[in-house]
């Protein structure tokens, strides 16, 4: 009884709590408009501002909850004394897959999952390559990859080229053909084969 009284005074004092002062998160990139970070630890019901520091499970509900989010790649959690280093890789939308007929579709990062679109800066979708491969007929939830490699091989390709896609004026990207792996298309009109 004396124990679970002085246990929870100590729970509750300040200084044994985590505030946002003794995080240290991976900044949230400039290509997500929201803050993923929080908002996985806000619906895992972990408070960044209070969590008891001797919390035996804080750390895996931390990590499992930002494993859900469909913008986080990794994670990695180093916890000190009275602080926490969340190292976060994040995704970042490289290739527009259409689905079926029309404009449906979506954006992947470099491994073919996909990624809510909503919640990404518009600049950043326009910079993503357009996916001119085998036609996808379904679309997998938000966080999920395509079954059909040929989305993941495609997004890596994307990933590569982003750097000179503007440079080349790229925009899409196809194959495989009988002359190459990949054909990547320029705005004008120019095509440019890849591999093989």
């Amino acid at each position: 009884m004396l124990f679970r009284s002085v246990g929870a005074r100590l729970a509750a004092a300040p200084e044994l709590r985590l505030s946002s002062d003794r995080w240290q998160w991976t900044p949230t990139p400039e290509w997500i408009a929201v803050d993923p970070a929080r908002q996985a630890l806000e619906e895992a019901g972990v408070p960044a501002e209070s969590a008891p520091l001797g919390r035996g499970d804080l750390v895996p509900a931390i990590a499992s909850a930002l494993e859900k989010s469909p913008w986080v790649a990794s994670v990695r959690i180093r916890k000190g004394l009275g602080s926490f280093e969340v190292a976060v890789q994040y995704r970042k939308p490289v290739l527009f897959v259409p689905v079926g007929e029309g404009t449906r579709g979506c954006y992947v990062d470099r491994e073919g999952v996909v990624l809510p679109a909503e919640q990404a800066h518009s600049n950043v979708l326009r910079e993503s390559f357009i996916f001119e491969g085998r036609p996808q007929r379904d679309l997998p939830g938000v966080g999920k990859p395509f079954a059909d490699p040929q989305v993941a091989q495609a997004a890596t390709l994307a990933e590569f080229l982003l750097s000179v896609k503007s440079r080349l004026d790229l925009t899409a990207i196809s194959g495989p053909s009988e002359q190459a792996e990949w054909t990547l298309r320029a705005r004008r009109g120019s095509r440019y084969l890849w591999g093989r």
